[in-house]
């Protein structure tokens, strides 16, 4: 089965015409795929997989709409910080994904915007470091992050820095290129030695793993990492008997165990069958599987090792080979 035509990165930022996907190779049939959703006659845009996916486009949209006539007001004005983070989807703490205010930051020597709503921010910023995005003058993802940096506590940094590198081999979204790659965001960084925030943003990203798809396992991983646990993998298969493969959220390779985050969508009648399905085809392909979820994130428990959370014991007993609570 030859492997899906990539998304062409322009079309990633938002909505786009059928002529402007036409001249990136997409054709009409491919935009009628899963790939893509058609907003309007014409107009269409690829569809983000994962939890909250809808919330995060009109979260996006309300952004946008805000934006405008503060910026129309706002010479040499971008908008910046938390506001730019929500266009890019990035994977924003909850106290950060509230329409307003609306962040704009001014690179002249204007004095930022001070109205009821709007944050405002001053900063010298290259003309590389802003484009438009409908229409609207946006801090580029890599500046985005770097402002951010201020405000975020490490984990959720790294948070945000795995939904702007997340890319896939396998699965639906294999081909979908990133919104930032890994390897470009560090090239980036080179560029801004010695501001504020790039040495947290650097540590970030050499924590980042391209293949996370949501915080809880980011946060899974790090906690993880945190307790010793450091061979864990994003973006690994597993190859069941009869050819039909398993994504698990996070791998352990060398014990051959598979870890699955459960979110709320896990709770729902159709997808308890299809979760006990994938148990067996990981099973059948001689794994482990270790269904975690939010409790056990938060929650702890005693071992001969000490009191962890929960998640770390269930992953550590897998491992080891012992029976997973």
């Amino acid at each position: 089965m030859p492997a899906p035509r990539p998304v062409p990165a322009p079309l990633l930022p938002g909505p786009f015409t059928a002529a402007e996907a036409d001249a990136l190779g997409v054709t009409d049939s491919q935009r009628r795929g899963l790939r893509y959703r058609t907003l309007s006659r014409g107009v269409h845009e690829v569809v983000r997989h994962g939890p909250g996916a809808d919330d995060e486009g009109a979260a996006r949209s309300a952004v946008l709409a805000g934006a405008r006539p503060v910026l129309a007001l706002t010479p040499g004005g971008a908008l910046s910080h938390a506001s730019a983070g929500i266009v890019w989807n990035l994977r924003l703490p909850r106290r950060l994904r509230g329409v307003t205010p609306i962040h704009v930051t001014r690179a002249d020597d204007g004095v930022p915007p001070r109205r009821r709503g709007v944050a405002g921010h001053h900063a010298d910023l290259a003309p590389w470091e802003t484009v438009r995005v409908s229409g609207v003058e946006v801090t580029v993802p890599v500046r985005t992050l770097l402002d951010l940096a201020a405000v975020l506590d490490p984990d959720e940094l790294v948070v945000c820095v795995d939904g702007a590198v997340c890319e896939h081999r396998h699965g639906l979204r294999s081909g979908v290129p990133p919104l930032l790659p890994r390897a470009e965001l560090m090239r980036l960084l080179g560029r801004y030695a010695g501001r504020r925030g790039v040495r947290r943003l650097r540590v970030a990203a050499e924590l980042s793993a391209p293949g996370a798809d949501s915080a809880p396992e980011t946060r899974l991983r790090l906690l993880l990492r945190e307790h010793g646990i450091r061979e864990v993998e994003t973006d690994r298969r597993i190859v069941a008997p009869d050819g039909t493969e398993v994504l698990p959220d996070l791998a352990v390779e060398s014990a051959r165990v598979s870890i699955q985050y459960e979110g709320a969508h896990h709770d729902r009648a159709g997808q308890r069958e299809i979760d006990i399905r994938r148990q067996r085809r990981t099973e059948a392909a001689g794994w482990r599987e270790v269904r975690i979820t939010h409790r056990d994130l938060v929650e702890d428990v005693v071992t001969p090792c000490g009191t962890v959370p929960r998640a770390v014991a269930l992953v550590r007993a897998a491992i080891r080979g012992r029976p997973v609570p």
